[in-house]
């Protein structure tokens, strides 16, 4: 088992989080020593495995905007047989 976050720091192109994040306009929220910062999906995740996360930083918090109740989002998942990730 993993954690989010973790997840999201790793920014494995086949994990569920990195494309959903992106389409709902989430924030990633970074801590570090010299402090914290909040980060757009759309710039955190720069490339596969690779984000703007600097060293020294982890993610603590990931915020989701709450939709509208009228409003609704489907994720469906396909096994990817090549890989072996669910």
């Amino acid at each position: 088992m993993g954690t989010m976050g973790g997840s999201v720091a790793h920014a494995d192109p086949a994990a569920d989080y990195p494309a959903a994040l992106v389409a709902l306009e989430a924030k990633i929220h970074l801590v570090s020593k010299s402090g914290d910062r909040t980060v757009e999906a759309s710039e955190f995740f720069l490339d596969a495995f690779t984000t703007a996360m600097e060293p020294g930083e982890i993610v603590v918090d990931v915020q989701v905007p709450v939709e509208d109740s009228t409003e609704g989002y489907k994720y469906e998942k396909l096994a990817h047989p090549a890989s072996g990730f669910p």
